[in-house]
């Protein structure tokens, strides 16, 4: 006999609340399964119980037609048997997670259909469906024992599970993970892609030769950071038992050429110029210096210019209006057509050099000049700042715009800064040099400081902002010009025709000559050919194969004053110069040498 008064719903109770109006008296009714009744004094109310209701009056089980009082207590007896729920505890593989999975299960009884008052009503039931769970808390508990569950108990996804009533996982244990380690690592500090981007130039207009930057590092520069694994913490299971991390390994270094690890096992130092280069594979990586530039192909817009701290070679030509630039060797295949070729060891060229600019090994003497003024105009410039500085300040301009400073240029420019203005008055003589000695850069800088300090009209120039930017600029020439030099940076080409070549080392040219061309060579200059036109100088002697031409095209050949000249064919109308000395050769000679006397004359001799 099932008698669950308050949570079951089979308990039925007679009821006689004090409210009930006179009209109910007498009378028995059914309200959510519970039996009411209001006997009056002189007449008791009764119930017909249906055959199939088992009904349990006192204790008691009643059939047919019964009489009820307040003090009767009735219930329906359940003949089927209590469900069992379905659960189990689980512990997962780690040791870390204890899962309670329940199934409730479905439990069957009857009870009373609602019947309105009356002095006689006959008694009917249904049949009711519910999920049912009579787990415990101390059930859980009791298996969590059982399996040495200690540490990490939820106490309230226990509770939910007591009260779910549906199938579901309920995780009420759980220990602490462990914190895992990390293996080593490599931390590279330079750019090691090559990178495929428009440079924007100094107006602002995109420089579409720029196209690609090949990443390069300097002798000496640190590559990248060798990190060592970190050991992790260990978790602890729900049983107390402690959860390992996973093991932690070393990066495994593979070195190529041009890089070395310091002796703290950490740096990764660069002892070649190039282009760095690492490739991992899990933990095993490998880091060199590939100190050469193989470009296939010719060097156009389409490719970009060429910038590279080691070799490069060229299995091409080198287009209009490109650049390369290497602080190695270069080696080119093709020509060079209208292009610049810049290289602080050596430069060979298969074929001509048209219409280009060379430069092979340190700057040219005056360039060298030039660069010492320009850093102590620097100098001076940045002291002008600093003055302009405290006269903005001192007359609490607004800040809103960029305040126009003209005047108080001018003013500094005559009065406090004389040595600038030397100094700029220098410059301006040595940029007037053969246009061959002067580069680009060079030229652009000289107008600004023109038309910053020397001119009588007010422009954008004259701000605050704008001549920090041109004392930045200069900053930057004055980087560029600081490279060592090589002492065997030397020249060989097949043919040269209109170009500016400056070499500090030995010049050859091997081919057919040397047209209309400024030829300048801290060594020996060599042309196994024809050189018509231009100039020509060989700081340790010059040896031409022929001279000159027969409508006497002025062509110049110079040496310093203990070197010699040699020539297999000399023709009229070449210049020659050994040290202060002068000759202007009026007939064709063959097989001479010129040099100057003891007396400090140039004279011929026949070999």
């Amino acid at each position: 006999m099932n008698e669950l008064f308050n949570s079951f719903p089979n308990n039925i109770e007679v009821f006689d609340p004090s409210f009930i109006l006179n009209e109910l008296e007498g009378k028995v009714w059914v309200r959510d399964g519970l039996i009411y009744c209001s006997p009056a004094n002189n007449k008791f109310p009764t119930i017909t119980v249906n055959k199939n209701i088992n009904l349990m009056k006192n204790g008691e089980h009643v059939e047919g037609t019964i009489v009820v009082s307040k003090t009767d207590h009735f219930t329906i007896k359940d003949s089927a048997p209590t469900p069992k729920v379905n659960w189990q505890v689980n512990i997962d593989s780690t040791k870390n997670r204890v899962v309670l999975y329940i199934k409730p299960s479905e439990r069957k009884y009857f009870k009373l259909e609602d019947v309105e008052p009356g002095y006689h009503i006959t008694l009917k039931t249904y049949e009711v469906n519910e999920p049912f769970n009579p787990l415990t808390i101390d059930e859980i508990m009791t298996k969590l024992n059982l399996l040495n569950i200690q540490y990490g108990i939820d106490y309230s996804e226990i509770v939910k599970a007591v009260n779910t009533k549906v199938e579901d996982e309920f995780i009420i244990a759980r220990g602490s993970d462990p914190t895992e380690g990390e293996n080593g690592r490599i931390e590279v500090l330079v750019e090691t892609k090559v990178k495929k981007a428009f440079l924007e130039k100094e107006d602002g207009l995109i420089n579409y030769k720029e196209v690609k930057q090949i990443p390069t590092v300097n002798i000496g520069e640190v590559i990248a950071k060798v990190h060592p694994p970190k050991a992790g913490i260990a978790g602890l299971g729900v049983t107390f038992q402690p959860i390992h991390c996973k093991p932690t390994f070393p990066i495994k270094l593979k070195l190529g050429n041009g890089v070395a690890l310091l002796r703290d096992g950490e740096t990764l130092v660069a002892t070649e110029a190039g282009r760095p280069f690492l490739e991992q594979n899990g933990l095993l990586v490998k880091v060199s210096i590939v100190s050469k530039l193989t470009h296939k192909g010719d060097v156009t817009l389409q490719t970009g210019n060429l910038h590279f701290k080691g070799d490069i070679e060229i299995f091409g030509n080198v287009e209009d209006g490109m650049k390369v630039e290497a602080d190695g060797s270069v080696r080119v295949s093709g020509n060079a057509n209208f292009s610049t070729i810049s290289s602080k060891q050596s430069l060979f060229i298969n074929k001509n050099i048209l219409s280009s600019t060379i430069i092979v090994g340190e700057n040219p003497k005056e360039i060298t000049e030039l660069i010492k003024t320009l850093s102590r105009i620097n100098q001076e410039l940045v002291t002008m700042l600093k003055s302009l500085e405290r006269i903005i300040q001192t007359n609490k301009f607004s800040s809103q715009q960029p305040i126009n400073i003209f005047q108080f240029i001018l003013h500094l420019v005559d009065h406090h800064s004389l040595d600038l203005k030397k100094l700029c008055s220098k410059l301006f003589n040595q940029s007037q040099k053969p246009a061959f000695l002067v580069d680009k850069e060079l030229t652009s800088l000289v107008g600004r400081l023109k038309n910053s300090f020397f001119t009588s009209l007010k422009s954008d120039l004259h701000t605050m902002p704008q001549l920090i930017i041109l004392a930045n600029d200069i900053q930057v020439v004055l980087d560029k010009y600081k490279a060592m030099t090589n002492e065997e940076s030397n020249l060989q080409v097949s043919y040269v025709l209109n170009s500016i070549i400056s070499c500090n080392g030995n010049i050859e040219i091997f081919g057919l000559g040397c047209y209309n061309s400024n030829i300048y060579a801290k060594g020996k200059v060599h042309i196994n050919g024809i050189l018509r036109g231009g100039e020509v100088f060989g700081k340790l002697g010059v040896f031409i194969k022929e001279s000159g031409s027969v409508g006497g095209v002025i062509t110049k050949v110079i040496v310093p004053s203990d070197e010699v000249i040699q020539f297999d064919l000399v023709r009229e109308g070449t210049f020659i110069q050994i040290g202060n000395k002068q000759y202007i050769f009026q007939t064709d000679w063959k097989k001479i040498v010129a040099s100057l006397s003891k007396e400090n004359e140039i004279e011929f001799n026949s070999y």
